[in-house]
């Protein structure tokens, strides 16, 4: 009886291993800020921390990317998520548009230089948040106080294709004068020394210059490679943005028949890896 006993207790504990979490891929996403999360290609519960893991920087406005199944659960292992705790269900290969665009601060603050005709510090910036895809400019909304005070706050206006798009109020302050340097004392002028005529006067030690900075733009073909484990492939691919040693920037290649954009890392002028 007590075999029985214990056997019957066994089966109607409730199981110590957690039920994995269901994640429905979606075929076709939109996002709208500059990183690909796991909620904006999946149907997944809202409160789960799984659903805000970034998977991918977005592509460019108006342009598209690709995440495959195996490439996604990457993404989830190597932020901590174990296979055996996600079960990916749904579209094998989900394609990701940019429909919209993101303002940084230091795109706000170039754009009151021009318009100011001085450098400014912004203290406080409403978020314009996303905005369509288009050429953006600005201007200033209300008259600006002359002369410019110390602190203030300005608004204006985002434009997107020469229409108005969205207000920010900006709080702004001029940044502090620079220090006038103080000039060192002049010392004693010393005798001057009558040269002398060499014989055979040293040559010149002839000046390096310096290596030639570089930069991928926008068009430029690339070498890229791909790694996965041991195995490397060279893709040809051309650049979808700009950028130097050490930079991501998106890039468009063939794989098959069909046209991809892809993250990659540049490497040399005409080299980058694939950003996994």
């Amino acid at each position: 009886m007590k075999p029985l006993l214990m056997l019957a207790i066994f089966l109607a504990a409730p199981s110590a291993r957690a039920e994995p979490t269901r994640v429905e891929l979606k075929a076709a996403a939109t996002v709208d800020g500059e990183q690909v999360l796991l909620r904006d290609v999946a149907t997944l519960a809202a409160d789960t921390p799984m659903a805000a893991t970034a998977l991918a920087p977005a592509p460019l406005p108006g342009s598209r990317a690709w995440l495959s199944r195996d490439q996604i659960e990457l993404r989830l292992e190597r932020a901590g998520y174990a296979p055996r705790d996600v079960t990916l269900d749904g579209a094998a290969t989900v394609t990701i548009t940019r429909a919209s665009q993101t303002v940084l601060p230091d795109a706000v603050a170039a754009a009151l230089a021009r318009l100011l005709g001085t450098p400014v510090v912004i203290e406080r910036l409403a978020p314009p948040g996303p905005l369509p895809v288009g050429q953006i400019d600005w201007r200033l909304r209300g008259e600006v106080p002359q002369p410019l005070p110390e602190r203030c706050s300005l608004t204006l206006e985002v434009l997107v294709g020469g229409k108005p798009a969205r207000s920010v109020l900006v709080a702004i302050a001029l940044p502090p004068a620079p220090a006038v340097p103080v000039a060192p004392p002049i010392p004693a002028a010393a005798p001057i020394a009558t040269p002398v005529a060499l014989a055979n006067p040293p040559a010149p030690v002839p000046v390096k210059p310096a290596p030639p900075a570089w930069q991928v733009r926008r068009g430029d073909r690339l070498q890229v490679t791909a790694r996965a484990g041991r195995v490397s492939i060279v893709l040809a691919a051309e650049a979808r943005g700009q950028g130097t040693l050490g930079d991501v920037v998106q890039a468009e290649t063939t794989i098959g028949t069909s046209k991809r954009t892809v993250a990659v890392r540049l490497t040399a002028p005409d080299k980058a890896v694939l950003e996994w």
